[in-house]
């Protein structure tokens, strides 16, 4: 045979045999590839779950850019000046700074010891801070105007904002026997108490403005028994229970109280509609309420963040929830979701690194986040 007709037999096999590989690989790859979302299981959601993504329709708006660390310092807590769009934060030594893109700017100096919680006022322009014994703390108020803290009485037992800065609901003890709950009038030094309920039973409790005539009363979340939540009608100061207690039931609102979110054992989660607690929408994961945020609302549509552990770290037999998780017990590896309200569609939000996000809130300039990890500030640019 000619060594023409070699090379043209040989040429002809390997064709019939890249064909032959070619049809048995393309019956092997479906047409469409699965829905990533419908077997994920390292964002939280169990491998069996049938999960919604966004439609073409969704109004979801398009995926951020990642994170950037904007703190130089850990930080215990932070707020936003709405009227500058300025970020501040505490550290966990009581000192403040304003948080920049190059270096911070020192605001106060001062150091605090034990800090429990800080509070935002109406105008953003203050904090009120809990500091001590968290079962008889001491409070103060920081002003970013004249960058001073002020000390408040020590018979202030607990308090919030009213619905001015100048005005605060709090729970007084003038002696060892009998605690008042009162409206403080902190324009005057030292402050006016108006009388609201005497002889007020309830203690361990945090307060919370909830409308110009509602005051929430909660009882701090534990595994250990079921927290109650009541309202006060300041008009009629009739007290009314707003929430039945289950244990280890752990529940916030979001910034416009529209929303509320709700973790509950064994690991449930639900969002909830903020005045009347009824379901607002189903959601197939399990979070902690402060790992939501409630975005920009108008017309009863809107924006929810969450970031979401995986479903794997709430299955530890040893944890006590959410006492655990308060107490920094365990850390989440957590994703980020962008969530469609009230439709319900969702995406995540792709993010780099170990993150254990709390502390939600939507700025003019972004989304900001404290990570667990590093206690630091973080904001994702919009």
């Amino acid at each position: 045979m000619k060594p023409l007709y070699k090379k043209l037999i040989v040429v002809g096999v390997i064709l019939i045999l890249g064909f032959i590989v070619y049809l048995i690989w393309s019956s092997a790859v479906p047409e469409n590839p699965p829905n990533s979302f419908s077997s994920s299981t390292s964002s939280g959601f169990p491998a069996s779950t049938p999960l919604k993504a966004p439609t073409s329709s969704s109004p979801l708006s398009p995926e951020m850019p990642q994170s950037k660390k904007l703190s130089e310092h850990q930080v215990f807590d932070y707020w936003i000046n709405q009227n500058t769009s300025e970020v501040y934060y505490l550290t966990p030594e009581g000192k403040v700074y304003a948080a920049r893109e190059g270096p911070d700017l020192e605001v106060s100096a001062q150091t605090i010891d034990a800090l429990n919680a800080i509070q935002l006022s109406p105008s953003t322009e203050k904090i009120l801070a809990s500091f001590g014994d968290p079962r008889a703390p001491q409070w103060g108020i920081f002003d970013v105007i004249d960058k001073v803290w002020r000390p408040l009485p020590r018979d202030i037992l607990m308090a919030t904002w009213g619905t001015k800065d100048e005005e605060l609901i709090a729970t007084t003890q003038k002696n060892s026997s009998q605690t008042d709950l009162v409206r403080a009038d902190i324009s005057k030094t030292p402050p006016v108490y108006k009388m609201l309920i005497k002889n007020f039973n309830l203690h361990d409790v945090t307060l919370k403005i909830f409308s110009d005539q509602e005051l929430l009363i909660s009882e701090r979340p534990s595994a250990t028994y079921g927290a109650r939540t009541w309202k006060l009608n300041f008009t009629t100061l009739a007290l009314t229970l707003f929430r039945e207690g289950e244990e280890g039931s752990y529940l916030s609102w979001g910034s416009h109280n529209q929303i509320a979110f709700q973790f509950s054992l064994p690991r449930q989660f639900r969002i909830l509609e903020g005045a009347t607690l009824a379901l607002a929408m189903p959601f197939p994961f399990t979070t902690f309420p402060d790992k939501c945020s409630e975005g920009q609302f108008e017309g009863g549509e809107g924006e929810l963040y969450c970031f979401v552990p995986q479903a794997s770290e709430f299955e530890s037999l040893t944890r006590i929830l959410p006492d655990d998780y308060f107490r920094h017990a365990f850390f989440t590896h957590d994703t980020l979701y962008r969530i469609d309200f009230p439709s319900g569609d969702f995406e995540p939000i792709i993010l780099t690194g170990a993150i254990d996000g709390t502390r939600l809130e939507e700025g003019v300039n972004g989304l900001y986040f404290i990570n667990r990890y590093d206690k630091q500030l973080y904001r994702l640019a919009q």
